[in-house]
Protein backbone atom coordinates (compact mmCIF):
# COMPACT_ATOMS: atom_id res chain seq x y z
CA UNK A 1 0.00 0.00 0.00
CA UNK A 2 3.02 2.47 0.80
CA UNK A 3 3.81 1.92 -3.10
CA UNK A 4 0.67 3.60 -4.11
CA UNK A 5 0.53 6.15 -1.52
CA UNK A 6 3.23 8.40 -2.52
CA UNK A 7 2.43 8.60 -6.08
CA UNK A 8 1.88 12.19 -7.88
CA UNK A 9 -1.21 10.84 -9.18
CA UNK A 10 -2.90 12.29 -5.61
CA UNK A 11 -2.35 15.51 -7.04
CA UNK A 12 -5.53 16.78 -7.58
CA UNK A 13 -6.50 16.93 -11.59
CA UNK A 14 -6.52 20.25 -12.66
CA UNK A 15 -3.44 19.98 -11.52
CA UNK A 16 -1.65 16.76 -13.83
CA UNK A 17 -1.75 15.41 -17.49
CA UNK A 18 -2.84 12.26 -16.31
CA UNK A 19 -6.76 11.16 -16.61
CA UNK A 20 -6.58 8.81 -13.34
CA UNK A 21 -7.18 10.29 -10.33
CA UNK A 22 -6.91 8.16 -6.69
CA UNK A 23 -8.97 8.51 -3.41
CA UNK A 24 -6.53 8.90 -0.54
CA UNK A 25 -5.84 5.79 1.35
CA UNK A 26 -7.33 7.11 4.31
CA UNK A 27 -10.97 8.01 3.01
CA UNK A 28 -10.55 3.75 1.69
CA UNK A 29 -9.62 2.53 4.81
CA UNK A 30 -12.68 4.31 6.49
CA UNK A 31 -15.34 3.39 3.80
CA UNK A 32 -13.87 0.26 3.99
CA UNK A 33 -14.37 -0.17 8.05
CA UNK A 34 -17.64 1.52 7.90
CA UNK A 35 -18.73 -1.09 4.80
CA UNK A 36 -17.17 -4.11 6.72
CA UNK A 37 -15.38 -4.36 3.18
CA UNK A 38 -15.77 -3.65 -0.33
CA UNK A 39 -17.57 -6.62 -2.90
CA UNK A 40 -16.85 -4.47 -6.15
CA UNK A 41 -15.04 -1.43 -7.39
CA UNK A 42 -17.24 -0.42 -10.66
CA UNK A 43 -14.74 2.14 -12.00
CA UNK A 44 -11.12 1.04 -11.23
CA UNK A 45 -8.08 -0.44 -12.68
CA UNK A 46 -5.46 -3.00 -11.34
CA UNK A 47 -3.23 -0.45 -10.05
CA UNK A 48 -5.63 1.56 -7.78
CA UNK A 49 -7.38 -2.12 -6.97
CA UNK A 50 -4.15 -2.36 -4.53
CA UNK A 51 -5.29 0.12 -2.24
CA UNK A 52 -9.17 -0.60 -2.58
CA UNK A 53 -8.99 -4.03 -2.36
CA UNK A 54 -12.17 -4.73 -3.81
CA UNK A 55 -13.09 -8.48 -4.40
CA UNK A 56 -14.04 -7.57 -8.14
CA UNK A 57 -13.23 -4.57 -9.67
CA UNK A 58 -13.91 -3.16 -13.39
CA UNK A 59 -12.04 -1.49 -15.61
CA UNK A 60 -11.75 0.54 -18.90
CA UNK A 61 -11.45 -2.89 -20.58
CA UNK A 62 -13.75 -4.70 -18.36
CA UNK A 63 -16.46 -1.67 -18.37
CA UNK A 64 -18.71 -1.59 -15.18
CA UNK A 65 -21.25 0.53 -17.48
CA UNK A 66 -22.79 -2.90 -19.15
CA UNK A 67 -22.61 -4.64 -15.87
CA UNK A 68 -24.48 -5.53 -12.99
CA UNK A 69 -22.74 -4.04 -10.09
CA UNK A 70 -23.49 -5.98 -6.28
CA UNK A 71 -22.55 -5.70 -2.93
CA UNK A 72 -20.80 -3.25 -1.16
CA UNK A 73 -20.53 -1.13 -4.15
CA UNK A 74 -17.02 1.34 -3.65
CA UNK A 75 -16.71 4.23 -6.65
CA UNK A 76 -13.59 7.35 -6.41
CA UNK A 77 -15.57 9.82 -6.26
CA UNK A 78 -15.75 12.80 -9.08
Amino acid sequence: MKEVENMSSWVPKGKRKEREWYTPPVYIEAARQVMGGIDLDPASSEQANRVVQATDFFSIERSGLNRMWYGKVWMNPP
